[in-house]
């Protein structure tokens, strides 16, 4: 279920250094937190928004990891993303409702801002950081679909691992040691193949002595080796 939590304000926030208030002094902070709504906790598997959902608010992930994706006609799910702390989802929206759905993959909890709220945060210097948040965000949409244009299973699958690597290391946390609480089929589907595709290009890696695998961690045993393989994804 989707539960407020009012106790844990910025000054104490683990996500800091990587969010909107990360330059701001006491002062501000406090005005961010009234700018603000009371961040949400989700607890696994619970929807943060539905597609169809009205897009009220956009959201900067706390903790834990989001998946999003939509559903097609045909009922086909679709995965668009993987969201760690210090992101913002819920920009994909029409006609002020959102276009995908949002589901915690573990234990998550999200800040939220109002979409009527956006012109304030120019007042505390911010505006700055919430564009070049989303400009980041546009550019690992376009990092993916470059991913997704490699005809090599390996290479799609080490891609995604770089992009996942670099986004932990922002977060200051261990970059070839990548918590998979998303399924494989998420990863496969994300990654545009099946999930028997998937599995024979992690067991190749796997037995090349590249990566080390689990059902909840993937481990880059040879990060030279999946910076070549990944090539396309280097900046």
């Amino acid at each position: 279920m989707l539960a407020q939590n009012l106790s844990t304000r910025c000054s104490v926030c683990p996500t800091r250094p990587v969010c909107l208030a990360k330059d701001l002094d006491e002062s501000d902070r406090g005005r961010l937190e009234e700018i603000m709504d009371p961040f949400v906790c989700v607890e696994t598997r619970n929807y943060l928004y539905r597609a169809g959902d009205v897009a009220s608010h956009h959201y900067h992930v706390r903790s834990g990891m989001f998946k999003t994706y939509t559903i097609n006609s045909n009922g086909d799910e679709y995965v668009t993303g993987f969201y760690l702390p210090g992101q913002i989802i819920g920009c994909a929206q029409i006609d002020g409702k959102h276009t995908e759905s949002a589901i915690a993959l573990e234990t998550s909890s999200a800040c939220r801002l109002l979409e009527k709220n956006l012109n304030k945060l120019s007042s505390i210097g911010i505006a700055s950081t919430l564009f070049r948040l989303l400009a980041e965000r546009e550019v690992l949409r376009n990092r993916h679909i470059l991913n997704l244009n490699q005809t090599r299973a390996e290479a799609r699958v080490t891609g995604f691992l770089i992009d996942m690597s670099g986004r932990l290391s922002l977060l200051g946390r261990c970059p070839d040691h990548i918590s998979t609480p998303m399924s494989r089929t998420d990863i496969a589907n994300y990654l545009g193949m099946t999930l028997e595709t998937l599995s024979r290009a992690l067991a190749r890696l796997v037995k090349t002595g590249v990566l080390q695998t689990t059902k909840d961690y993937i481990k880059i045993k040879q990060p030279e080796t999946v910076q070549l393989l990944g090539l396309h994804m280097s900046p």
